[in-house]
């Protein structure tokens, strides 16, 4: 039974030499497996068989293609991971000065505050001279680049 289905698989397959039908219709010029009329010609192919040295020579330059295309990934790889620490760096410093803005915004109204609650005109001075020191430093270290 395998031979028979070896046997039919093998007649059924395409021999790597199969002819090439030309045929011209309508002025339409197509290539075909099979012949496609009457004005069919058979056309030979020369197929071009390399040498093993130019076989070698192929394999020899493909690796070394391979070979540029890993170090191209891998350099590739490493600019994005240094653009990646980058962009890390720059939204951790942008975060600190984010905070550092907000705290002396903070400082500023809990000063104000303060002011509010002291009696004494010294303690109420003394909190307004605050407020005006978190203020300055927000200005000069939050609006000025």
């Amino acid at each position: 039974m395998r031979v028979l289905l070896s046997m039919i698989l093998l007649a059924s397959a395409t021999p790597a030499g199969a002819q090439v039908f030309k045929c011209i219709t309508g002025g339409v010029t197509t290539y075909s497996e099979v012949p496609c009329g009457d004005k069919t010609r058979v056309v030979e192919l020369n197929v071009h068989q390399p040498s093993r040295r130019d076989r070698l020579e192929a394999q020899r330059r493909a690796q070394a293609d391979r070979r540029g295309v890993a170090e191209i990934d891998r350099e590739h790889a490493q600019l994005e991971m240094e653009r990646r620490v980058e962009r890390s760096q720059r939204a951790a410093a942008e975060a600190r000065h984010e905070s550092k803005c907000s705290g002396y915004q903070a400082r500023a109204k809990a000063a104000d505050h303060e002011r509010e609650l002291y009696v004494t005109q010294r303690y109420r001075d003394d909190a307004d001279r605050r407020k005006k020191e978190y203020e300055a430093q927000h200005f000069s270290e939050c609006f000025s680049k």
